[in-house]
């Protein structure tokens, strides 16, 4: 999976910024991506903003083909997002922003 889009909104009085962030495929056939809001907490650190809400058209499945419940699915999409460099990406953004103005 990789980073499909981002979007950065500047932050106000702080100056520190937020926005959202979508991770998948782009597979014609089997397209799947995983979306969460973030924001920044210090310059050049971020975190999601809500954990639990998530946006994924991600349906997993247990070893015997039964849906995960949402709680179990839940956690299994914060494994994967854990493994995913999406903050380094988001920080790296931010700053060829704060560079640019």
């Amino acid at each position: 999976m990789r980073q499909l889009a981002m979007t950065v909104h500047p932050g106000s009085e702080d100056g520190l910024s937020c926005g959202q962030v979508l991770w998948g495929t782009d597979a014609a056939n089997d397209a799947i991506g995983i979306a969460w809001d973030w924001a920044e907490v210090n310059h050049g650190v971020v975190a999601m903003v809500d954990p639990m809400t998530l946006a994924s058209n991600v349906v997993l499945v247990a070893s015997d083909d039964s849906r995960l419940v949402s709680e179990e699915q839940l956690l299994e999409m914060h494994w994967a997002i854990h493994r995913f460099d999406w903050q380094t990406e988001i920080a790296t953004r931010i700053s060829g922003l704060c560079e640019a103005a």
